[in-house]
């Protein structure tokens, strides 16, 4: 089947979806508004009781507890009674697991309030074995907990916990409902297989979403890459916080329950509306960990920002970019420094990912221009097997100079249609979706797939060592 026959094959019946407007890279105070996206004037509502100052401190620096576990297990078995009322003090921001080694795992939560409680953890369907509690006090409502000398290959399961009644515990909700108990399972100690997810443009809250998160959490994921657009419309929400609850949180809710979300930072992160005295609410929810991580898996850019950071697994290194930075006056001097530096001195094979994708037959042709001027030929010269994108809200797989690239863009229902097919493109799909990559040593196995479980692009990118 020829490239042409794909494109009418997987457009039929899709075309008159209406293009979505308002997705300019270029920051919204630049432009004139869309009839669409209206970006919330600067006066965008704060959460209730904080200063705008207060508030921007709090995203740049809010102390976060780190705690390591000192905590043992009795000899029988520790027992912890969970009460089925929640918690008088809510999250914030829900417990999340941020990363995952072999022994080792980081989580991270946000209480509306101090508060003193445990983090309780155990083995999976093995409670003779215990149960561990981290502790943490009520001088700081934000703690990121390392969790060590955990068993490899091992399924465990974690909950916050703060006091209840007769010494039983309860756990906070959020918004007032059960947000779940999370299960996370540590890496074999030698890696021969990684199952991650891709989606992209998904922050509309809607049903769609819902149900593209359900298929990607039945699919036993290792992590997930979120290509940025996490949230659109935050002025809808009334504030930051309760637009990503809204519209990240509880769509993704299974995911987050069961695997890392490692995300780039979209153009729309950087709305007036999404921010909070300028600062995108989008570095809140994903607090730096790149000091405390010292196995060499993970290597953060910046101890105040996550805002690029590679992940190394299995012999391959992801590397997260914020091309965002083009079109922002800090520009990419140092973070195009760092991206050259990872790639020469790692010589393994590189996956990459940025929100503003290089190439693509839809509607933001022109946007990439700058990343194919200064960061295209960087990759071009190193060992790169996958470059991973969004913005555009599509599916696309390109092929261009010898780079294997792929727009994911359609995690809603706003979808783009194609515009004028660009040399190198082999699929393009106007479709609501997510991209399943099974990872291995010499390949990786890459299938498209839309909200109704069809296929809609299935490949093998060959990859050298």
């Amino acid at each position: 089947m020829n490239r042409t026959s794909i494109y009418v094959q997987i457009l039929a019946g899709v075309l008159a979806i209406p293009l979505l407007a308002g997705c300019s890279p270029s920051d919204p105070a630049t432009r004139p508004p869309d009839p669409i996206f209206t970006p919330a004037a600067e006066t965008t509502p704060l959460p209730t009781g904080v200063e705008p100052s207060a508030a921007a401190e709090s995203i740049l620096a809010t102390e976060v507890t780190t705690i390591t576990p000192t905590a043992t297990p009795t000899t029988t078995g520790r027992f912890v009674q969970f009460e089925d009322q929640l918690a008088e003090v809510e999250f914030r921001l829900p417990l999340t697991i941020q990363h995952i080694s072999h022994n080792q795992a980081w989580l991270f939560f946000e209480l509306e309030r101090p508060a003193a409680g445990e983090l309780f953890y155990w083995v999976d369907g093995r409670a003779d074995l215990g149960v561990y509690g981290v502790e943490f006090g009520p001088d700081s409502n934000r703690h990121l907990i390392e969790l060590s000398d955990l068993l490899p290959d091992t399924r465990y399961r974690a909950r916050v916990g703060l006091p209840g009644a007769s010494g039983s515990v309860r756990s906070p909700g959020l918004n007032g409902e059960q947000w779940g108990e999370t299960s996370l399972t540590t890496y074999p100690e030698q890696l021969e297989h990684l199952r991650a997810a891709v989606i992209g443009d998904s922050g509309f809250g809607e049903q769609i979403t819902y149900a593209l998160s359900a298929q990607m959490a039945a699919l036993d994921l290792d992590f997930v890459i979120h290509t940025g657009d996490i949230v659109y419309s935050a002025f809808e929400n009334g504030t930051p916080l309760r637009a990503y609850q809204a519209k990240y949180f509880w769509p993704f809710q299974k995911i987050l329950l069961r695997a890392p979300v490692y995300a780039v930072p979209g153009n729309h992160e950087y709305y007036s509306d999404a921010s909070i005295d300028g600062i995108p609410y989008y570095f809140n929810i994903y607090p730096p960990i790149g000091e405390l991580v010292r196995d060499g898996s993970w290597v953060g850019s910046d101890e105040i920002f996550r805002n690029w950071y590679a992940v190394r697994l299995m012999d391959y290194q992801l590397l997260f970019l914020e091309s965002q930075r083009f079109y922002r006056p800090e520009g990419v001097g140092g973070e195009t420094e760092w991206l050259q530096q990872r790639l020469s001195e790692f010589q393994d094979p590189t996956i990459g990912i940025f929100h503003i994708t290089s190439y693509t037959s839809g509607s933001h042709a022109q946007d990439g221009l700058p990343i194919q001027q200064a960061w295209l030929p960087l990759f071009r010269e190193a060992n790169t097997a996958l470059i991973v994108s969004g913005h555009d809200h599509n599916y696309e797989r390109i092929e261009v100079n010898g780079l294997d690239l792929i727009v994911s863009g359609g995690g809603s229902g706003k979808i783009y249609r194609l515009k004028e097919p660009v040399e190198g493109s082999r699929v393009f799909a106007a479709e609501s979706h997510f991209v399943l990559l099974d990872i291995y040593p010499d390949r990786i196995e890459l299938s498209a797939i839309n909200a109704y479980g069809d296929i809609l692009d299935q490949t093998t990118l060959d990859v050298d060592r």
